[in-house]
Parts: structure tokens; C-alpha cells; sequence
């Protein structure tokens, strides 16, 4: 067990040396962004449910955020190519702030929601150009550890922040702020300390365009025509049935430990603080188990083990069973998510990478949108088991389709990253 611990330790070493200096100032820049909105995530629920406002209002503005991200999802995707990424990751950076800032201070839900809809109009510019951003900065020997070493990041900042945002409203608190007003400082400590990360981005050197450039030469109805649409979809589908499985129950998580077991917001960020432990864990298992049995098996195996755990949240009313089925879902969830956008992106053309990025976040973020609206509606009719039984079904379907498309066939599809 040493030994393969420290082979693993030893593996990361050498392809951490081979990032370049822009991927590194982008990966400390996205640290402090995760710390910053994982307060935000954990403590926004909360901080609506403790204003009175109802759970299929809070599903509305979750939907609305996320209606926003669709509007724009596809004009980013032609803006990106075209656009140094400094300047995209800066602007969208700054306009998102403005939106989690306007949700943090309104005091009624019109003005909460246009928040949400203003943050959400400017995700996708920072979303989408991260993928292309790492195929640009990065050669394929230490891609996939780029992948997962960003995610890790991700997860690292969650559990520090997780542990912050449930900690943060008792510390306003016991100094003489009503709970109301402790959420609210709570969340805009959160998009403080998430501002941080423009100071990293805006050391980056600005990237080149040019192997763009010839096919954003041509005629936009002749580049349509050239774009691999029926593997593009095939790519989309199965992750659109993921974010439609996800969205009736991710958003809702912190409330049903709430709701269910009567957790406190310190418990609930600790118990999410541990989840982000255990993915990062499994995130950075999850490129040595793909190399073992390939990127697509990997990607189903561990999405078809975390059903069960699916499941066992739906009935028990144990919190110790609950919080074991709730870390095991996520963590095996979670593990396929950077191998999954490195398979997608090596999967087509370089010049379709932010096309296909676009369409396939488009996908997940329109299932999720809905499906996150239908979900507060489902929860505060009939409680959460419904939504997790629906979610089951979606995300094992989801699996079977992908393994039916892309199981035999992953290493022909992953010749066309430099097409």
C-alpha cells in the first residue's frame, strides 16, 4: 500500500513540473474563486430559507441564474476563440461579482433573482474557457493531471470553505448580528475572499489565437457545417441527463440535512467539508484508475457505483447512514468529472473544443435548470425521495448510453484532439 502511495505521490511530481506558468497562475486563481463561491453555495439556501422565502422559490432563483447561463452559452462559445483569455477570465470575473454581491445585499426576491440572472449571464465566458485554456497551455503527457489537479484545487478550496461558511453566521452571531444579517456578511466574506483570484488572472500571459485562425476565416454558415455535430451530440446527451438528475436534488442537499435531520449550518459545512476530502481523494485516484482500465470505463464504473448510495439517501432516516451514503455518492460521482472533460475535449478537433464544450455545458445547464425548478416544486409537496428516485433512474440511463457509444470506442475518439 506504501509503495503504490508513493508511486502515485511520486507520478504527480513529475507532471506537476511540466505545467507551464500559465496554467499554474490559472490553478492558484481558481482556488481562491472555489474558496470564495463554495461559502457562497453552502450558506445562499440557508440564508433564503432564514428570510422566509419558500423552497420552490429558491429553486426559481436557482433556475434563474442558471436561464441566464443558457442565454449566453452559445455566443460565448464563438467569443472565446476569438478573445485572449485573460480578458474573459477578468471581465466575466468582475460581472459575476456584481451578481453574487446584488444577491447577498437585496432585500426582496425580484431584485435577488435579477442578481442571480446578471451573475449568471457572464458564468459561461469563465466556464467555457477553461477547457480550451488548459488543450493551449499544456501537451497531452500531463493533460490529463492538469484536469485533475484543477479539480483538485476545486475540492481542497470547497473543504477550507465549507468548513469557513458553516462556521462564519455563529461567529456573527455571538458578536450581538441577528441571523438574517450574519448570513448576509457570511456571504459577502465569501465573494471577497473569491476576488482574490482576479489578482492571479491578471498575471496571465495572453494566449495565442492563431491556430484559430484559419477556420475563423471562413464564413460562419461554412464553420457550422464543418463542426462534428452527430459526435458532438453524442458527447452532450448523456451528460444532459446527468445535470437533469442532478438538479433535482445537488441544489437541495444542504436543505435536506437541514430539514430532514435538523442540522445546524456548522454540521452541514463540516459534513461538506468532508465530502470535498473524499472527492479529492478520488479525484486524484481517478486518472491512475483510467489508465488501468481506460477513461470511459472509468467514467461509467464509478457513476454506476454511486446509484446505490443514491438510494440509501432517499430512505434512511439515520444521519450516520445518510452522511456515509452522502460522502460515497459524491466522492464516486465527482472522481469521473475531470476525466470526463478530458475525454470530451481529445475527442474532437482543436478548433472544435469551445463549440463542443459550449454545447455540452448548454445541455447539462438547460436539464439542470429545469429540472432544478421541478425539484423545489417536488420537495415542498412531497419531501426528497421523489427527486432521488427520478434522479436514479436519470443517471443510470445516462450511464448506459454512454458506455453503448463510447465503451469499445474510446481510443478512436481520442485521436482528434490535433485534427
Amino acid at each position: 500500500m506504501k509503495v503504490r502511495f508513493y508511486r502515485l505521490i511520486s507520478t504527480y511530481r513529475e507532471n506537476l513540473a511540466l505545467f507551464s506558468k500559465n496554467a499554474r497562475l490559472y490553478l492558484f486563481g481558481a482556488f481562491f474563486a472555489s474558496l470564495g463561491f463554495s461559502i457562497f453555495g453552502l450558506l445562499f439556501n440557508l440564508y433564503l430559507k432564514d428570510t422566509g422565502i419558500k423552497e420552490s422559490v429558491i429553486g426559481g432563483i436557482i433556475s434563474a441564474g442558471s436561464a441566464a447561463t443558457l442565454i449566453t452559452m452559445l455566443p460565448a462559445a464563438h467569443l472565446i476563440p476569438r478573445i485572449h483569455i485573460k480578458s474573459i477570465l477578468l471581465f466575466s470575473g468582475v460581472m459575476m461579482l456584481i451578481g453574487y454581491i446584488a444577491q447577498s445585499t437585496a432585500r426582496n426576491e425580484s431584485m435577488i433573482i435579477v442578481g442571480a440572472f446578471w451573475a449568471g449571464l457572464f458564468s459561461p465566458l469563465w466556464q467555457l474557457s477553461v477547457a480550451p485554456f488548459f488543450m493551449r497551455n499544456s501537451s497531452p503527457r500531463e493533460r490529463p493531471y492538469l484536469f485533475s489537479i484543477n479539480f483538485a484545487i476545486s475540492i481542497t478550496a470547497g473543504i477550507f470553505g465549507n468548513l469557513i461558511g458553516g462556521f462564519l453566521p455563529t461567529v456573527f452571531t455571538k458578536i450581538g448580528i441577528d441571523t438574517t444579517k450574519a448570513y448576509r456578511l457570511s456571504l459577502l466574506s465569501g465573494v471577497l475572499l473569491a476576488s482574490i483570484s482576479l489578482v492571479f488572472f491578471s498575471k496571465l500571459t495572453q494566449d495565442r489565437v492563431s491556430e484559430f485562425e484559419a477556420h475563423n476565416k471562413k464564413p460562419i454558415l461554412v464553420r457550422i457545417r464543418e463542426y462534428n455535430w452527430k459526435l458532438i451530440f453524442k458527447l452532450a446527451f448523456p451528460v444532459m441527463l446527468i445535470g437533469a438528475g442532478a438538479g433535482l436534488i445537488i441544489p437541495f442537499l444542504n436543505l435536506y440535512f437541514n430539514k430532514v435531520f435538523m442540522s445546524s449550518s456548522e454540521q452541514i459545512g463540516f459534513y461538506f467539508a468532508v465530502l470535498q476530502v473524499v472527492m479529492l481523494i478520488g479525484t486524484l485516484v481517478g486518472p491512475i484508475l483510467a489508465k488501468k482500465i481506460g477513461i470511459a470505463e472509468s467514467i461509467v464504473l464509478t457513476e454506476m457505483l454511486s446509484i446505490p448510495f443514491m438510494f440509501i439517501l432517499a430512505v434512511t432516516k439515520n444521519l450516520n447512514v445518510a452522511l456515509f451514503a452522502f460522502l460515497l455518492r459524491g466522492a464516486l460521482m465527482n472522481m469521473s468529472q475531470p476525466l470526463l472533460t478530458n475525454f470530451e475535449m481529445e475527442s474532437v478537433r482543436r478548433w472544435e473544443q469551445p463549440i463542443t464544450n459550449s454545447v455540452i455545458s448548454l445541455g447539462w445547464t438547460l436539464a439542470w435548470t429545469l429540472s432544478t425548478y421541478i425539484g423545489g416544486k417536488i420537495i415542498e409537496k412531497s419531501g426528497f425521495g421523489v427527486p432521488f428516485y427520478i434522479a436514479i433512474a436519470l443517471y443510470f440511463i445516462s450511464s448506459v448510453i454512454f458506455w453503448a457509444m463510447f465503451g469499445k470506442g474510446e481510443n478512436k475518439n481520442s485521436t482528434c484532439a490535433n485534427g
